[in-house]
C-alpha cells in the first residue's frame, strides 16, 4: 500500500490563460448513492410496518370483547347539576338615600359582626359642603322673607293712606258741589235779582225827577241845564238797568252751567282715580303676596333639601342590621341582576356607586337553599316537590337531603346577553338539614329524583344498537363471539342503563360492543313499535380491535350518551 493511501485528496490547480484555478474536491456521496440510500430505508419501512400490522392482527384477535348479564334491578331517573348554596333568608344592607357616593372605608367581606357595628362608611365631604352652601342659602332666603313681608306691611299702610286721602277729596269734592248748589247758586241769583230791582228802583225815581223837572222849572226851582242832566241820568239808569239783567241772564246761561259742570267733574275725576288707585293697590299687593310665597317656597324648598342632607349625612355609615357575617353583593347568583353579584367588583375604597341597590348582606343561614339552573330538555322532569340529594364538594362531599320548593315560569339564555347560548330554567332546592358549616356561594352538586322504578331488567346503554329502526341488542349465543340481533322494547332510561320491557329475560349474556360475527348474525324477538334507542348505535362493521373499551362494573368510561342528553360538565356559564 503506497504512502497516500487512507489520504484526504489534495485539491489539484489547474493553469488556464496564465491564470491558475483551484479544481474543488470529489464528493463521497453522490446523487446516485443517495437515491440507492432512498429506497433501501422505503423497504424497510414499508416492510416494517406490515410486520407491525400482522403481529398488531394477531393481539387483536386476542382481545375479548366484554358481555353484560341482563338481570333485573332498581333504575333510579335523576337530573343532576351544579349549584350555588344559598340563604332563605338574609338581611340586606343598602343606603337609604339616592344618588351616587364614594366609598371611604368597607369592612372586609365574610366578617363577622355584630347588630349595629359599622360595615361601610361614604366620603362626607361633599355631603357637608353642599350642608354648608345651604346654611348660607337658608340664612339669607329668611331675611329676604322677612324684607318681602315689612314692604308688604310698608306698601299696604301707604297704599291704605293714598286711598284714604282721595276719599276725602272726594268727599271735599262732592261738599263743594254741594255747597255751590245750595249757598252760591242762590246767593248769587240774589245779589243779581237784588242789583236789577235796584237799577229798576234808581231808573224809576230819575223817571219820575224828569217827569216833574217842567213843573219845577216853571216854578223856577229847576233850570233847563238841571232838566238836561236828569235826562242825561235816566239814560244812565236804563243802561245800569240793561246790564244788571243781561249779566243775570249770562249767568244763568253760560256761568252757572259751566261752573255746575267743572265742581261735578272734579266730583266724577277724583272718583275714577279713586277706582284706579285701588285697583293699582289690589294689583301690587297681589304682587307683593306672589313674592312672599316665592319667598316661602324657596324658604321651604332650601329647609327640605338641608333636612335630607342631613339625615342622608347621619346614614353614610351603613350599621349591621343583624348578628352574622358579612357578604358583599346582595346574594343573588343572577349576575344580570341589579345589585346582584356584579356589585362586587365596584365595593372598594375610592369607588363610587350608585347606592339605590343592595351592596351587602348578612345571611341567615339557619335556613338554606340551593339555586341550580335545570337545562329546558330536562324541565319537563321537574316538579315541585321532588326530593333532591345535595353533595357539598367543599365539606368532603357531604350530602344532605332536601326537596324542590320553586320552578321558574319560562326559561332563559343561561349567558343572558347571549340569545343563541342554552336555555335554561331556575329552580330552587330547600335543604332539610341545618349543618353551620354550610355557608352561602358555595358550589354543590344537586341529584334531583325524579322517578324509582324498582324490579325491572335493565342494561347499560352501550349494549343498545338500532338496526332496521329498531333497538336490538347482540345476545350471546355460544361460545366466542356466536350472537343474535335481538329486537327489544326499551322503557325508560338515565343517564347509564336502560329499562328493557320485552326481548330479553334475566341472565341474559348481551355483548357491550357489536362482535365480529354481529353482520351475519341473525335477526330475532318479535317486531314491537318502533322507538328510537337511547344512544347511537354502533355499526356492526366496526372492527372488534379497534374499538374503545366499554365500562364495565358501573363505570362511565367509553359510552355514547343518550340522544338530547348534555354531556357532564359540557357546558359553563
Amino acid at each position: 500500500m503506497s504512502e497516500d493511501a487512507g489520504k484526504v485528496p489534495q485539491q489539484q490547480s489547474l493553469i488556464i490563460g496564465g491564470m491558475t484555478h483551484i479544481a474543488p474536491p470529489r464528493k463521497f456521496w453522490t446523487r446516485g448513492k443517495l437515491f440507492v440510500l432512498f429506497l433501501f430505508l422505503a423497504a424497510l419501512g414499508v416492510g416494517g410496518y406490515y410486520g407491525y400490522d400482522v403481529w398488531k392482527g394477531e393481539k387483536k384477535e386476542a382481545v375479548e370483547i366484554p358481555t353484560f348479564k341482563v338481570k333485573k334491578d332498581t333504575l333510579e331517573i335523576s337530573v343532576t347539576e351544579e349549584g350555588s348554596l344559598q340563604s332563605l333568608k338574609s338581611h340586606p344592607i343598602k343606603a337609604d338615600f339616592r344618588g351616587n357616593a364614594k366609598i371611604e372605608w368597607i369592612i372586609p367581606e365574610e366578617t363577622q359582626v355584630k347588630k349595629g357595628d359599622v360595615v361601610l362608611r361614604f366620603d362626607t365631604q361633599d355631603v357637608q359642603k353642599q350642608i354648608e352652601d345651604l346654611e348660607v342659602a337658608l340664612k339669607e332666603a329668611e331675611d329676604a322673607l322677612v324684607r318681602a313681608r315689612e314692604d308688604d306691611v310698608i306698601a299696604t299702610r301707604d297704599d291704605q293712606a293714598s286711598l284714604l286721602k282721595v276719599e276725602k277729596e272726594i268727599r271735599d269734592a262732592e261738599e263743594e258741589l254741594v255747597r255751590f248748589l245750595n249757598s252760591d247758586v242762590p246767593r248769587k241769583r240774589s245779589e243779581f235779582r237784588m242789583r236789577i230791582r235796584k237799577a229798576r228802583q234808581q231808573l224809576r225815581e230819575v223817571e219820575a225827577e224828569v217827569t216833574d223837572m217842567p213843573y219845577l222849572i216853571e216854578r223856577q226851582l229847576k233850570t233847563l241845564s238841571d232838566l238836561e242832566k236828569a235826562r242825561i241820568l235816566l239814560e244812565q239808569r236804563k243802561a245800569d238797568l240793561k246790564n244788571a239783567e243781561e249779566d243775570y241772564r249770562i249767568y244763568l246761561e253760560y256761568e252757572l252751567p259751566r261752573q255746575l259742570a267743572s265742581k261735578r267733574e272734579a266730583v266724577e275725576d277724583l272718583k275714577r282715580k279713586y277706582e284706579r288707585m285701588k285697583s293699582n293697590v289690589k294689583s301690587k299687593a297681589a304682587q307683593r303676596r306672589a313674592s312672599i310665597r316665592r319667598a316661602e317656597k324657596k324658604l321651604e324648598s332650601i329647609k327640605r333639601d338641608l333636612k335630607r342632607l342631613r339625615e342622608r349625612l347621619g346614614k353614610m355609615a351603613l350599621k349591621a342590621p343583624a348578628d352574622g357575617v358579612v357578604y358583599y353583593g346582595s346574594g343573588d347568583s343572577r349576575r344580570f341582576y341589579y345589585g346582584g353579584e356584579d356589585i362586587k367588583e365596584s365595593l372598594k375604597p375610592g369607588n363610587t356607586i350608585w347606592t339605590g341597590q343592595v351592596l351587602m348582606h348578612i345571611p341567615d343561614t339557619t335556613k338554606m337553599k340551593v339555586s341550580v339552573q335545570v337545562l329546558e330538555s330536562d324541565i319537563s322532569k321537574i316538579k315541585v316537590g321532588l326530593p333532591a340529594i345535595i353533595t357539598v364538594p367543599a365539606l368532603d362531599n357531604a350530602k344532605y337531603t332536601g326537596k324542590v320548593t320553586s320552578k321558574a315560569r319560562s326559561a332563559r339564555n343561561i349567558r343572558y346577553w347571549d340569545p343563541t347560548s342554552t336555555k335554561v330554567v331556575p329552580c330552587e332546592i330547600l335543604i332539610d338539614k341545618y349543618d353551620e358549616r354550610l355557608t352561602p356561594g358555595s358550589t354543590v352538586k344537586v341529584k334531583i329524583l325524579v322517578k324509582t322504578i324498582r324490579d325491572v331488567l335493565i342494561v347499560p346503554l352501550e349494549c343498545v344498537f338500532e338496526k332496521d329502526g329498531h333497538p336490538i341488542v347482540y345476545l350471546k349465543t355460544g361460545p366466542g363471539e356466536t350472537c343474535e340481533a335481538r329486537r327489544v322494547k326499551l322503557g325508560d332510561h338515565n343517564n347509564d342503563y336502560v329499562v328493557v320491557e320485552k326481548g330479553l329475560k334475566e341472565g341474559d349474556e348481551i355483548f357491550q360492543y357489536p362482535p365480529s360475527t354481529a353482520d351475519g348474525a341473525p335477526v330475532t324477538g318479535e317486531v314491537y313499535a318502533p322507538t328510537p334507542p337511547p344512544v347511537p348505535s354502533l355499526q356492526p362493521s366496526v372492527e372488534p380491535s379497534r374499538r374503545p373499551r366499554g365500562r364495565r362494573n358501573g363505570e362511565n368510561r367509553g359510552r355514547k350518551r343518550p340522544l338530547g342528553e348534555p354531556e357532564d360538565n359540557a357546558r359553563s356559564d
